[in-house]
């Protein structure tokens, strides 16, 4: 697994600007794309539902301060690492507003959000969606060359189309658990899918 920096160089190396990505901070573009960095992961975070990236959080008992009190009765603090609300379990109505999260709920409430890891925990998968995004933003800056921007982009879309069917592949689909024709093919037999793999 690679760190930030380390994706930043090879974001340098693929649009072949070998002087900008030898160490951190050492040129002005690569202390500024370094700077752009965390902006442009939180953007692609929360593009889609990454599962390397979600949290579900137990949120503890409410917090004394609530300036919206004629609309929601409680008022819970959000993770520290917090990027986008999922979902609220159980489900009602809620609102975020900075880092705080305004509801009628009380007990026991859950929230499935996308937090922000760090590089050193990107799967591969994403850490070439991440190099190939940067890539796209540098790409002009540095070469000077429209055509690489367009270049870079169409990399950027093939990474995300690989990268997120091999996120999916995490969780099965409830299509597969569910199909009573798999599942009917296998009854009676003796044999199961384990056998066949």
């Amino acid at each position: 697994m690679s760190s930030k920096i380390e994706i930043l160089q090879n974001a340098f190396f693929l649009v072949s600007d070998t002087s900008n990505y030898q160490s951190e901070g050492e040129t002005p573009l690569f202390a500024a794309a370094a700077k752009f960095f965390d902006v442009v992961l939180d953007d692609a975070l929360t593009d889609t539902f990454w599962r390397f990236s979600a949290e579900v959080f137990e949120f503890g008992g409410p917090i004394d301060e609530n300036p919206l009190q004629d609309r929601w009765s409680k008022v819970y603090q959000l993770p520290p690492d917090y990027l986008l609300a999922r979902a609220i379990e159980p489900r009602a109505d809620y609102t975020i507003l900075g880092n705080k999260l305004f509801t009628n709920l009380t007990g026991k409430i859950l929230l499935l959000y996308t937090k922000r890891p760090p590089a050193s925990l990107f799967p591969a998968y994403f850490e070439l969606v991440m190099t190939y995004k940067v890539s796209e933003y540098i790409a002009l800056p540095v070469t000077q060359n429209a055509s690489n921007v367009e270049v870079m982009e169409r990399r950027l879309l093939k990474q995300l189309v690989k990268a997120k069917a091999k996120d999916a592949q995490s969780v099965p689909s409830d299509i597969i658990r569910s199909n009573p024709t798999f599942f009917a093919h296998f009854s009676g037999t003796g044999r199961t899918l384990n056998s066949r793999l």
